[in-house]
């Protein structure tokens, strides 16, 4: 058989080598390709930097990244071709995130859109364990070199700022651009949904809309996906419908995790029936449209209900043995709990880090030192010792077997310490009565460059309150929008509240709940009453009763408290007048007893 010239010619022909390279890259023919570069090198032909390019390009795509970096080693001179071809490979297919930026950091080579845009993406990926000052670096960098207003770039600068969790940063970004496209939008819309800013996710979503208007880009099944989360967890039924009609209106293509996003929407709104028919309707179900329904379910109370959609569901995966777990812890069932486990692992589904950071601060088996050991083994048998959400069960099962200490080395050995991670240390210590210290780690957190999230300021706030530290609280309340953009939601307001009212400040605690920006629901009230049941302010109790009472008719406490009250005033009609509201609603005092 008669070789074709091109393959026989001497020197080779470098522009035919480089494009079959490319087509045994771009169509996965690892063995063909690795062809063309033997004969290369029977030739001895050391790769130009085109050709070497194109070789890299065929190693990384095909998991051989050591192969492509001895090809990129071994060129003389490498061009910003062939520099860009390697930050790429290793952007994209390096296990470790951060190989591109090392590689970069000592290269001294002047970098373009394409080299930017590939270090942008491998700090994207490093996630929140890399500080937002090497984007602010990057950043520089694409300056400085005119780079700023690049569409890819800036596209990956909000990426990586988001990631980072500098929001501000990345919209800063997002701001400045001359021109966006639907990545642009996308980028920051998920960030902002991904990083629990859901009412900044929909605000921008609006923007988008009214853009859109006027001419301007068209969201795709990202943005709907992304603003139906945020509308989730916000239960903004009303603006996740308008997002649903407008997705039906540009006749949007939807597969299956943009049904699922909408499945989980109706779910986690209360609308069972509309997410049941959804369910029943899908073209296609996965794992994750079993899990949502089910959540639903859980969510609601309707356990059985729940129950019986997992036993008929056709596509069962851990998600959806998780969201079942999950479920009956939420709704007191822990007794079948363990059952469970041992049914799912008898399908050959072994817990992950999700199972078990849900069932760990859960189980009263976890809360010992034999069964946090336990625990802890498995964590380290099956190599979660780096899961943050693990970390963060340790240390609370730790804690509550009275280990401090120990809970305390967890952490300490933890080296890619998460908001979860920093907030259960904090509650641990809290929990244990060494306050001062629980809020000196809140400050170690913020100087590590860790964004706290409404979770952590509930954890400082409730330790402020049972330390009787207003000043403190104060201090934290007021800085979480001004110094980290957290806009204060019904829990920080219940503590707020309850600081103060233990306190004894109950004025400036009434003038708190009269100035929040939405209706205070019964933690807030409570907080309120059990401060003004402490002080013996009748006048101010009733006020606050009168509304406990439209809230929470059925609560036999606030009758209890109020009835007393009136008692000790001696204002006994009043006080049997409540009693008697007691008995109205078809609500009795349960009679205290002694059992010998």
């Amino acid at each position: 058989m008669k070789l074709p010239s091109w393959l026989t010619a001497v020197p080779p022909d470098p522009r035919v080598y480089g494009n079959l390279i490319q087509l045994c890259a771009d169509s996965g023919y690892l063995a063909a390709g690795r062809q063309l570069h033997a004969r290369l090198v029977t030739l001895s032909v050391v790769p130009s930097n085109f050709l070497a390019s194109k070789l890299i390009s065929l190693y990384s795509r095909t998991g051989r990244l050591h192969d492509a970096r001895r090809v990129f080693d071994a060129i003389p001179q490498p061009s910003l071709f062939a520099w860009n071809a390697i930050l790429i490979a290793l952007s994209l297919h390096s296990p470790d995130p951060s190989a591109a930026l090392r590689l970069f950091a000592g290269s001294g080579v002047s970098p373009d859109e394409v080299t930017v845009s590939a270090l942008l993406k491998s700090l994207a990926a490093s996630g929140p364990g890399l500080s937002p000052l090497v984007a602010g670096e990057i950043h520089a960098l694409a300056f400085l070199r005119g780079l700023g207003a690049d569409q890819f770039v800036s596209n990956g600068l909000i990426t990586a700022y988001a990631n980072a969790g500098d929001m501000r940063a990345a919209r800063v970004v997002f701001d400045e651009m001359p021109h966006r496209d639907v990545v642009s939008w996308n980028s920051l819309i998920s960030a902002y949904s991904r990083g629990g800013w859901y009412r900044e996710c929909l605000e921008l979503f609006h923007e988008l809309v009214q853009a859109r208007a006027g001419g301007g880009v068209q969201p795709n099944s990202v943005t709907v996906t992304s603003a139906l989360h945020a509308c989730a967890q916000l239960k903004a039924f009303d603006f996740g419908v308008d997002v649903l009609r407008i997705a039906n209106d540009i006749r949007l293509d939807m597969d299956v995790a943009a049904w699922n996003s909408v499945l989980g929407f109706y779910a986690k709104c209360g609308r069972l029936q509309h997410a049941r028919q959804l369910l029943e309707r899908m073209p296609k179900k996965d794992a994750v449209s079993y899990s949502a329904m089910i959540t639903g379910y859980m969510n609601s109370g309707h356990v059985d209900e729940g129950m019986d959609l997992f036993r008929q569901a056709d596509a069962k995966g851990i998600n959806t043995w998780n969201a079942l777990i999950s479920g009956l812890i939420q709704n007191g069932r822990q007794s079948g709990v363990l059952g469970l486990l041992h049914e799912m692992m008898g399908a050959s589904i072994l817990p992950n880090a999700a199972t078990l950071s849900i069932i760990m601060p859960s189980l009263p088996l976890f809360s010992t030192l034999l069964g946090a050991k336990q625990a802890h083994g498995y964590v380290i048998r099956n190599d979660y010792v780096q899961s943050n959400n693990v970390v963060s069960a340790l240390i609370d099962s730790y804690s509550k077997a009275g280990f401090l200490d120990i809970a305390k080395k967890i952490f300490e050995l933890n080296e890619n310490r998460s908001t979860f991670a920093w907030t259960s240390i904090i509650s641990a210590v809290a929990a244990h009565g060494d306050v001062t210290e629980a809020l000196a780690l809140f400050n170690q957190m913020v100087s590590a460059g860790t964004r706290p999230d409404t979770v952590t300021f509930t954890v400082v706030l409730n330790a402020c309150a049972h330390a009787g530290m207003v000043a403190e609280a104060r201090e934290f309340f007021y800085s979480m929008q001004a110094l980290f953009g957290i806009s204060p939601v019904m829990e920080q307001y219940a503590c707020m509240v309850s600081v103060l009212s233990r306190a004894g400040m109950l004025k400036d605690a009434l003038e708190l709940v009269n100035n929040m920006p939405f209706e205070p629901n019964a933690k807030v009230w409570g907080a309120l009453f059990s401060g003004a049941a402490a002080a013996g302010d009748v006048e101010l109790s009733r006020f606050v009763f009168d509304r406990l009472f439209v809230i929470e008719p059925k609560n036999t406490g606030n009758y209890v408290v109020m009835a007393n009250l009136y008692s000790n005033a001696g204002k006994w009609e009043e006080a049997e007048i409540i009693r008697s509201m007691l008995w109205g609603v078809g609500l009795e005092k349960v009679p205290g007893c002694s059992w010998n």
